[in-house]
């Protein structure tokens, strides 16, 4: 997927943004929302749940539709953040994620009653698409979405079998990288950081496949962002 199938939409309230829903319905796009609380309201309840973050785990879409509104909202340094989720066992910016990386060909981002996030938003698309799609005679490398989560949950399932201080650490550092390598603008300083940092780590571990799955997403992480002059392409697969 290339910044190009990415729509980003603007509603007014919540009647327009479910008209929009229902107009992108017919289009073929999956409205995912996200994973609600059982005890505590939200916005987000407003919503279809046909399909939620919870349960699309493991899944991919053609064409995905989501919602974004004044429970997010971006830093100085361009990175999105989450208001407190209702559940406090759940944060905001990842289930985005989960939500983002299940479309495997086009997305729609409807932002709804949060006109400096549609703003926001729009410049980063046009952004990335002046930045970091396919130009002339550059190198192109593509960070596939699909095989990133796939390298990060294969690390994450064998954590049990770590101590819990390197377990902690493992999960933190490669959130990390993977927040840096969807973010607007690529750090490799951070980047390269972490990847020195898993690299301690993995010395130390008793378990040889945990190191090799380790080694394996360092592997194609350092792929990605080894050439200074590289454009950088976001896939979602």
């Amino acid at each position: 997927m290339d910044y190009s199938d990415i729509d980003v939409l603007f509603a007014n309230n919540i009647e327009e943004a479910k008209r929009l829903i229902n107009l992108y319905d017919e289009k073929g796009y999956i409205f995912i929302s996200y994973t609600q609380s059982m005890y505590y309201r939200n916005s987000i309840d407003l919503y279809p749940n046909n399909y939620d973050t919870h349960h699309v785990i493991g899944q991919e879409y053609d064409k995905v539709m989501i919602m974004m509104d004044k429970n997010f909202r971006y830093d100085k340094e361009r990175r999105i953040q989450g208001k407190e989720h209702p559940n406090p066992d759940l944060l905001f910016y990842k289930l985005l994620y989960q939500a983002i990386s299940r479309a495997r060909e086009k997305l729609c981002v409807l932002i709804v009653e949060n006109y400096k996030l549609f703003s926001d938003i729009l410049n980063i698309k046009f952004d990335m698409l002046s930045r970091y799609q396919y130009k002339g005679n550059n190198t192109n490398i593509t960070l596939s979405v699909k095989k990133l989560n796939r390298l990060t949950k294969s690390i994450k399932d064998k954590l049990s079998e770590v101590h819990d201080n390197y377990s902690l650490t493992i999960s933190e550092t490669v959130d990390m990288i993977n927040d840096e390598l969807m973010g607007a603008e690529l750090k490799k300083k951070v980047i390269r950081n972490g990847i020195k940092l898993l690299k301690i780590i993995q010395n130390e571990l008793v378990s040889e496949e945990i190191c090799e799955l380790i080694s394996k997403y360092c592997d194609y992480v350092e792929e990605t962002t080894r050439t200074a002059n590289t454009e950088l392409c976001l896939l979602g697969d």
